[in-house]
């Protein structure tokens, strides 16, 4: 796929449709049918993500970042966890996923 060089970690979208990744210091999306990526925020030191049924998408961009969260289609960031969980919890991220019909993600540090 065009611009997708380097990609890693990816995830998908509750359909299925959009494939989700970290490239070249950005959070990209794209079609599985092909197409080129869309940016959708930076992400210089990605720690994983989730598409969640809300259609938004939480991830950790960097080190020391907290969760982010993002609307799928784009737009500005808000983070998703100031000064919460993610902040209080020892160690590095280490799994990051969708809680299935809810709001949120399920963090595993260590």
């Amino acid at each position: 796929m065009a611009g997708s060089s380097g990609a890693q970690q990816p995830f998908f979208s509750p359909d299925g449709k959009w494939v989700t990744f970290f490239a070249q210091g950005q959070l990209q999306k794209a079609e599985v049918t092909g197409g080129t990526p869309i940016l959708l925020a930076e992400a210089a030191y990605p720690f994983g993500g989730t598409w969640n049924q809300d259609d938004t998408i939480i991830y950790s961009g960097s080190l020391g970042s907290g969760l982010l969260r993002i609307a799928a289609g784009g737009g500005g960031l808000c983070p998703r966890f100031s000064g919460g969980a993610s902040r209080r919890a020892k160690g590095s991220l280490h799994h990051l996923g969708a809680n299935p019909g809810r709001r949120g993600a399920l963090a595993g540090f260590r």
